[in-house]
């Protein structure tokens, strides 16, 4: 089958029109699912975080480091810092009473995620003293900070 200069043009040129309907037609679903899965930003901010330098400096300061990690990750890997208590993600909803309200509190974890859903929820219960740490235990080892434990088990996770 040979095909001439003005049909190969023809079937490599898109139909515009009919794209630009079909894109026109997905416009309101995607600013319906962007406005309905939105992340919500009104509890902890990148300016209510800290960063480990940050955190370091809260200590003199008597900041409190809470290690939402579960017990077996904090057995393995833990914060070497003046005081650091450990209250898993999965327990604080039962026990975020616990927490000292007249202290700075600092909630951390392996890489950040967790401490920043922690943060939220206890900003959400009322505590203001609250900030979570960006990067986690892996960013603390990262920058030479004392840690207890064998630092190679991070690789497991």
């Amino acid at each position: 089958m040979t095909v001439n200069r003005r049909e190969r043009r023809m079937m490599f040129k898109p139909n515009f029109l009919l794209h630009g309907r079909s894109l026109l037609k997905l416009i309101p679903i995607g600013l319906h699912l962007s406005a309905r899965y939105r992340v919500s930003t009104s509890m902890s901010t990148p300016e209510s975080s800290f960063c480990t330098t940050q955190v370091r400096a809260q200590f003199e300061q008597g900041a409190l480091l809470v290690d939402v990690r579960e017990p077996a990750d904090v057995a393995a890997l833990a914060f070497d810092a003046p005081e650091v208590i450990n209250l898993s993600l999965s327990e604080l909803a039962q026990r975020w009473q616990e927490l000292p309200k007249n202290r700075e509190l600092v909630t951390v974890c392996f890489n950040g995620d967790q401490s920043q859903q922690a943060a939220e929820f206890l900003q959400a219960q009322g505590l203001t003293n609250v900030h979570p740490m960006r990067g986690g235990i892996l960013l603390w080892m990262q920058k030479g900070y004392p840690v207890l434990g064998k630092r190679h088990t991070t690789l497991e996770k």
